[in-house]
């Protein structure tokens, strides 16, 4: 698979993996009906009906940094998507503005697993503008402060599949990208548990769970187990 394709994927699966089940709605209820709709219009291309449920949700919600971040999210995909120019300046500046919002609530509540996980999707997406640079050192870092802020986000909630998901999507690809170099000390091949994670992720019910089956599928195409593949897409 083209590599900034499997990369798409990477990116999708981490701003669409929102769960549905009881333990994973975030607490406010209008906060997490308006993610959960948000998120089916991704899924379903309609952008423009997206952006307006995350614009209201940054409105009624000034303190939280899903708004914004959400926004960048449907900016990203949807130029991706149509093949059109990235609108950097648009993106860069609801990442900044996410960001802000989450540090202050981080030094509110350093705890609160919602808000590192939103600092963990803030950092993927600068990860994936890294990549389309070409900016290599860039994507290793940004990508490794990701992971740093999904493992904080599962040590304080364990049961935060969307985090324990993006964090073995990032394993895998990273691992399978950079296999060459694990003769370096700081390189390592996590691929296998990577794997293992998805695979039992794969068993928990997930508003999205389809795009961890699809994540799967690419990730089995990558290892040349096509059977195992074509059954998850």
């Amino acid at each position: 698979m083209n590599i900034k394709y499997s990369f798409y994927y990477i990116l999708l699966a981490t701003i669409l993996l929102f769960s549905s089940s009881q333990g994973q709605k975030y607490p406010d209820k209008r906060v997490h009906s308006a993610i959960e709709r948000g998120v089916q219009f991704i899924s379903g291309s309609r952008y423009d009906s997206a952006k307006a449920v995350f614009s209201r949700l940054e409105k009624d919600f000034p303190k939280l940094p899903f708004g914004p971040l959400y926004l960048a999210g449907v900016e990203i995909v949807k130029a991706y998507d149509w093949g059109v120019p990235f609108n950097e300046a648009y993106i860069s500046s609801k990442l900044d503005k996410a960001e802000e919002l989450a540090e202050d609530n981080l030094d509110a509540n350093s705890k609160d697993p919602w808000t590192n996980y939103a600092m963990a999707l803030i950092y993927s997406y600068e990860a994936y503008f890294d990549y389309i640079n070409e900016d290599w050192f860039g994507v290793f870092k940004t990508g490794s402060n990701a992971l740093k802020y999904y493992e904080k986000c599962m040590a304080y909630d364990k049961k935060f599949i969307e985090a324990s998901t993006a964090m073995a999507i990032f394993d895998y690809w990273r691992s399978s990208k950079t296999k060459d170099l694990t003769w370096l000390p700081f390189v390592e091949d996590n691929s296998a548990q990577a794997l293992k994670i998805l695979e039992k992720n794969r068993n928990y019910f997930s508003y999205n769970e389809y795009l961890t089956a699809n994540s799967l599928a690419w990730i089995y195409i990558d290892k040349k187990e096509f059977k195992k593949g074509a059954r998850n897409l």
